[in-house]
């Protein structure tokens, strides 16, 4: 997925690429974004929002008029998943992930295919929130 989106990025010659630039297509936790050093260092400079210094590429995706942008997304929808690992409903599940697989080399569509398997253990993160990256105030 990383090789996916760098080759994208490379061939496009844009300042952004990523595969959650809306709508999002992969399971949330596989989040991959590519950056031009020089669109960081202008991001850096114009926005001058506190909340964001924490989360740098918002101001970016955020701003199609300044920066230009390029959605990398899956063959198919999976933004229904939820692979991040924030709590401990999360560390569940991707423990019950992890064992079902036996291996630390297996790809995002084999644990697809473990979970799928086992459609229960969507329940298990499924009242999870996933916090918001403030939208901005002064870098707005």
């Amino acid at each position: 997925m990383i090789d996916r989106v760098v080759e994208a990025f490379r061939a496009s010659g844009v300042d952004y690429a990523s595969n959650v630039i809306s709508p999002r297509t992969y399971p949330r936790g596989l989040d991959v974004e590519v950056i031009r050093r020089d669109a960081l260092e202008r991001a850096g400079i114009e926005d001058h929002d506190p909340a964001w210094r924490e989360h740098v590429t918002p101001y970016i995706y955020r701003h199609p008029e300044r920066f230009e942008l390029l959605r990398v997304p899956a063959d198919e929808d999976h933004s229904d998943q939820r692979w991040s690992v924030d709590t401990a409903e999360d560390y569940t599940l991707m423990t019950r992930i992890y064992e079902a697989l036996g291996r630390d080399d297996a790809s995002w569509q084999e644990a697809l295919a473990v979970v799928e398997a086992n459609p229960a253990w969507a329940n298990i993160n499924r009242e999870v929130v996933q916090r918001l990256v403030p939208s901005g105030g002064d870098g707005d």
